[in-house]
């Protein structure tokens, strides 16, 4: 056996054991068999589960149709494009075949002509200021125009 110095402090010296020639068996333990657990769904999993594959199925589909209304958009924007650059063309074409030789010798076909100097006239046309007109004037102005207006309904209903 081996002695331990502890110079005053024999509270936290190890004792030494002495270990018994045979141990004790250990007892027999009876073995009792555990039911195992019956690992089920429950009904919210099952409805969380089938809602949630649901959503996915619809976010799919509501995707397919957003790019399919995409495609479309591109395409009638492609066409619309090509439309007005075929008005463009065709507007082009349309000013250049009018041939002003060709009306001014219609015209003269058919006995027209430019007018001589003295059959020009100029004329100066003063135009007045704006006019303001009075609530009451205006007013009056109705009332007549209604009477006219009856009156000619009378005259175009006679005996009513």
């Amino acid at each position: 056996m081996k002695e331990y110095y502890t110079h005053g402090s024999e509270a936290y010296a190890p004792i030494p054991v002495k270990v018994p020639r045979h141990l004790p068996e250990d007892p027999k333990k009876t073995q009792v068999p555990v039911p195992e657990e019956r690992k089920s769904l429950s009904v919210i999993s099952v409805a969380g589960s089938v809602l949630i594959l649901a959503l996915f199925i619809g976010l799919l589909v509501s995707m397919v149709g957003l790019f399919e209304a995409r495609s479309q958009r591109a395409e009638l924007e492609r066409q619309v494009q090509q439309l007005k650059t075929q008005q463009e063309r065709l507007a082009a074409r349309y000013e250049s075949s009018i041939d002003i030789d060709s009306v001014a010798e219609r015209a003269e076909e058919m006995g027209m002509h430019i007018p001589w100097a003295e059959q020009i006239r100029y004329l100066n046309v003063d135009l007045p200021l704006a006019v303001e007109q009075t609530a009451e004037t205006v007013e009056n102005g109705l009332i007549e125009d209604f009477y006219t207006m009856a009156g000619n309904m009378e005259a175009y209903f006679p005996g009513s």
